[in-house]
């Protein structure tokens, strides 16, 4: 604020105004994410149950994932039938 208070123009007063005010809300930002981060430190974290399975997945690398998968041919919805 300082700045704001010493520039000589009114355009320089709001640009150092508006640096001021985001550097305070950045560094409530900060301080905030930091408590958080905190807080966050002495929690485990555990993988949720839709993805881990006995036998393992194609997203994980288990065994489905090295199976080749069989295509089926596909019906036209409208074969056979005569206009």
């Amino acid at each position: 604020m300082l700045l704001a208070k010493q520039a000589t123009t009114a355009e320089s007063k709001q640009t150092f105004h508006n640096l001021a005010q985001s550097w305070t809300r950045l560094a409530t930002e900060l301080e905030q994410a930091q408590v958080l981060l905190k807080a966050l430190n002495g929690v485990e974290f555990k993988p949720s149950p839709d993805k881990v399975t006995s036998k393992g997945s194609p997203r994980d690398g288990g065994p489905e994932a090295a199976a080749p998968r069989k295509n089926k041919p596909r019906r036209m919805a409208n074969a056979g039938a005569s206009s």
